[in-house]
């Protein structure tokens, strides 16, 4: 296997936050703690001591959550650690697509696990646990119901209404149906098959189902996968939504932070509303807004004074769920966290909230870009390599590699025009030879010639659309291989499913990636496999 690093200003597919972020480019400086490097992830630990968490609230709840999943011993001893003040976090976040979605979704974790060995086996005496927060308590349905599968769009179409961590997963089993038949029946497919139907089984929650399905393909590489819809978590966000509710603060710091943000050249993120938790139940997450004393749902289901808002949320805080704006500093709460790792947007996001935790007295973490990864073929390479090409032509728009392509092996046309031009030579001497011999012979010969003269003008043709036919078939296998790399003009890691890599290289495949995982540089890894 080999590899080649692009920066992500030569790929030209990254945003120009997440370019200027990954540059450490000035200007943004203002806007987190902890330069994204390791030494500074050192000093974030030191930071970190003088924020505690209610460790003991944080471990019994995810041992209730993980004694359903499994019996391994070794993922208890790992929870039991995080009781002890020694011990952090690295976390990062998702919402449960379908089958984990998007590539990135599996790039995001194997960071998180990277970064967590690599400081653990630097400082002594410290236990550093990757987490993944599984946001099942998001609405968006139309984010999260789909995958790419070998280029195939799989979809699931039951929305249901409110978390979608919530839904039932009876009307999902057709969908796993048919993601079964496009995987097959190797080996691999069918152990992941199995994975599969073994998370996917009884009737619990989606989230839960996802929950399962995420332990199974890499919790032996030692990430936690947490939800967050947790009545013993939500008590510690009472006073959050109490403030949020009355004083509006993260409205206040956001917007104003917003707009610093945009002064600096960077493009605004997240939008921030004066009430940024919502209301929820079984079927419903509705959004809370405030008039004249007054707190209601904008749909009409709900309505409270001000008194009967604090006492439910006093009393149900599990019934609230904070929005984009306050989803960062929940979990911050509940972990002893020192760094989150994202994907470009959401560390554009996070950018905006230092002065928000500044104010909630909430440990503000280190941002650390997460992994991008693009993966390609050992096939795909030889041909390009038999083509004359690199991987940095690639990088070209499309147009230009065909024309490139053109440029090395079809401008050439094909011409019998040098055989003809000998036909005709030969068609004057050897009448010269036949009028000594016999002058009757010689129309014949001049027949002959010019019957020799259109077949070679048939093989000509004939030729000429045989090598168009050959570039027309490479040109198409070109056009494929970008289409990998790049689908639909895009990145790969935020089109293609895991899964459809994984029945390729079985179970050594997330190893391969953790191997070549370093989030600290922030370059685009092409991992030929």
């Amino acid at each position: 296997m080999s590899s080649q690093y692009f920066s992500f200003e030569t790929v030209g597919k990254f945003s120009a936050n997440d370019i200027a972020y990954a540059k450490r480019e000035n200007g943004l400086e203002n806007f987190y703690s902890f330069h994204p490097d390791f030494d500074h992830l050192k000093k974030a630990l030191k930071a970190r001591e003088n924020h505690p968490v209610d460790r003991d609230l944080l471990t019994d709840e995810i041992m209730r959550q993980y004694k359903p999943l499994t019996t391994d011993p070794d993922i208890f001893e790992r929870i039991q650690k995080l009781r002890n003040k020694n011990s952090y976090t690295i976390i990062t976040a998702h919402q449960p697509n379908l089958l984990t979605g998007p590539l990135y979704f599996i790039y995001k974790c194997l960071s998180a696990i990277k970064i967590s060995e690599k400081l653990m086996a630097d400082q002594e005496g410290i236990f550093v646990q990757p987490i993944l927060v599984l946001g099942g308590e998001d609405h968006d349905f139309e984010e999260l119901n789909h995958l790419s599968l070998f280029g195939k769009k799989v979809m699931w179409e039951d929305h249901q209404g409110g978390a979608v961590g919530r839904y039932s997963i009876e009307s999902l089993q057709p969908v796993l149906e048919e993601v079964y038949q496009i995987l097959g029946e190797s080996d691999n497919a069918r152990l992941l098959i199995e994975k599969i139907k073994g998370s996917f089984r009884d009737q619990v929650s989606y989230g839960t189902a996802m929950q399962r399905f995420v332990h199974s393909l890499i919790g032996h590489l030692g990430i936690l996968v947490i939800s967050m819809d947790n009545p013993a978590f939500k008590q510690k966000m009472i006073p959050v939504f109490r403030d949020d509710l009355m004083n509006h603060t993260s409205y206040e710091i956001v917007r104003e932070v917003q707009t610093q943000f945009t002064r600096a050249g960077f493009d605004e993120q997240a939008y921030v509303r004066p009430i940024n938790i919502f209301y929820f139940d079984q079927n419903a997450r509705w959004r809370i807004e405030e008039e004249n004393g007054r707190y209601f749902t904008p749909e009409g289901n709900k309505s409270w004074t001000k008194e009967e808002i604090l006492d439910e949320i006093d009393n149900h805080p599990e019934r609230f769920s904070p929005n984009v704006i306050l989803r960062p500093l929940y979990q911050e709460i509940i972990f002893p966290n020192l760094a989150y790792v994202g994907g470009g947007g959401e560390i554009s996001y996070w950018l905006e909230r230092k002065a928000q935790f500044q104010a909630m007295d909430v440990f503000y973490p280190m941002l650390i870009r997460r992994d991008s990864f693009q993966l390609l073929s050992e096939k795909d390479l030889k041909t390009l390599h038999q083509w004359n090409f690199t991987l940095e032509d690639l990088l070209k728009p499309e147009h230009m590699i065909i024309d490139q392509y053109l440029r090395i092996h079809g401008r050439d046309e094909i011409s019998l025009s040098d055989e003809i031009r000998q036909l005709e030579d030969l068609e004057e001497s050897i009448p010269n030879k036949a009028e000594v011999i016999d002058h009757a012979l010689v129309p014949g010969i001049g027949e002959q010639f010019e019957i020799f003269t259109n077949d070679l003008l048939g093989v000509e043709k004939r030729l000429k659309r045989s090598e168009k036919q050959n570039h027309d078939r490479n040109l198409i296998r070109l056009k494929r291989i970008i289409e990998k790399l790049f689908p639909n003009h895009g990145l790969q890691e935020r089109s293609d499913n895991f899964m459809s890599w994984y029945i390729l290289n079985g179970e050594g495949f997330f190893r391969m990636l953790l191997e070549h995982s370093d989030p600290f540089d922030t370059r685009m890894k092409t991992l030929v496999i």
